[in-house]
């Protein structure tokens, strides 16, 4: 299957984040990656696909340190490579650091999407949940719900969230089988205890006014599970509250053979609410 990727310019912001980013283009369908290098720390590695892109931006910027939100490959995907052509420290949460270390499969899909190999690497892990920069802290903060190793870093100082996966949308339709919305309403509750402008998507890319997005994502995923469970005391399948609720495009599941689809939000609803 053609893989078209474009490698899209460099952005900064406030002139202290620059943003490597680059788009996946499959059978009519965009995806999207950003990689952000703030005050030396290259937060994500990008997709394997990615390598000599994120290779050329690493060499032209030097970031002396590299932090990893969660395992998956398109933001995983070049940590070990990155730490043999540059020698740098990479840290990330312990559930990541095994995922890593381990190895783990991937879905035919993602394989073909984000490149087929990431190789097996052990990152360090964070003490006490910080991580310096060269000109201050960032917080390191357990967001687990669209993987349950997710970390997003936040600056107190300038009320900036790093945020991996958390975000993604406003609104989202389709997930992945390790997806459980009930554990990121949850983490987004916990992450709208701080104060927060801006955020920085791992692939929305950078979204001014966070906490309103954010606090809108969870509104719409707390709505979700209430017409869910309604549903569903009410007799219907998981697979006919997914039509009812949410996407009925069939591309996306056609191409991914069902791995990324609406139905894993619903059955994450209807398992952790009726079967825990």
């Amino acid at each position: 299957m053609f893989i078209q990727h474009t490698i899209m310019p460099n952005l900064e912001y406030d002139n202290m984040v620059k943003v490597a980013r680059g788009k996946m283009k499959v059978a009519g369908q965009t995806f999207q990656y950003h990689c952000y290098l703030y005050e030396g720390l290259l937060i994500d590695t990008g997709p394997p696909r990615a390598k000599n892109h994120i290779f050329t931006f690493t060499d032209n910027e030097r970031p002396n340190q590299v932090f990893l939100t969660h395992y998956h490959e398109d933001h995983s995907g070049n940590a070990a490579f990155l730490r043999e052509k540059f020698q740098l420290p990479i840290y990330s949460g312990p559930q990541t650091r095994s995922y890593l270390s381990q190895g783990f499969s991937m879905p035919l899909y993602r394989k073909v999407l984000w490149g087929r190999k990431v190789p097996k690497y052990r990152p360090s892990i964070l003490n006490d949940h910080v991580i310096q920069h060269k000109s201050g802290t960032l917080l390191a903060i357990h967001t687990p719900g669209h993987s349950d190793d997710h970390y997003c870093l936040y600056d107190p100082d300038r009320k900036w969230l790093f945020s991996g996966d958390l975000f993604l949308a406003k609104k989202v339709r389709f997930g992945m089988k390790e997806d459980s919305v009930p554990r990121m309403i949850e983490s987004l509750q916990h992450i709208l205890t701080f104060d927060i402008q801006t955020i920085f998507c791992g692939h929305a890319g950078i979204v001014e006014k966070g906490y309103d997005a954010l606090h809108a994502k969870l509104e719409f995923l707390l709505q979700l599970s209430e017409n869910t469970i309604k549903l569903y005391q009410e007799g219907y399948n998981i697979q006919e509250i997914t039509v009812q609720l949410l996407s009925k495009n069939k591309k996306i599941r056609w191409l991914t053979h069902n791995e990324f689809s609406p139905h894993f939000f619903i059955r994450s609803i209807v398992k952790e609410t009726f079967n825990s």
